[in-house]
């Protein structure tokens, strides 16, 4: 193995190295900051409303859909 090769496999052992090392930091602070993450946003909470307007829009769009006798039923239940 010559001084040229022996550079680059020093230079590439150190970056991959270095890769390594930062993908698992990366990995052990990103797990925990997903939580961190959910509690700043309001996710959870954000996904309750979404299906509960989700629930709303399928009782629109039967009320929308039905017609005569069932139409008026259904208003009269809401």
């Amino acid at each position: 193995m010559g001084p040229f090769e022996m550079v680059v496999a020093i230079v590439f052992l150190t970056v991959v190295g270095g890769l390594v090392r930062t993908a698992m930091k990366n990995r052990q602070a990103g797990n925990r900051g997903l939580d961190d993450y959910l509690a700043e946003t309001g996710l959870p909470e954000k996904l309750a409303r979404l299906e509960k307007l989700e629930r709303r829009v399928q009782v629109l769009e039967k009320i929308v859909t039905d017609k005569g006798a069932a139409l008026a039923e259904e208003i009269e239940r809401l």
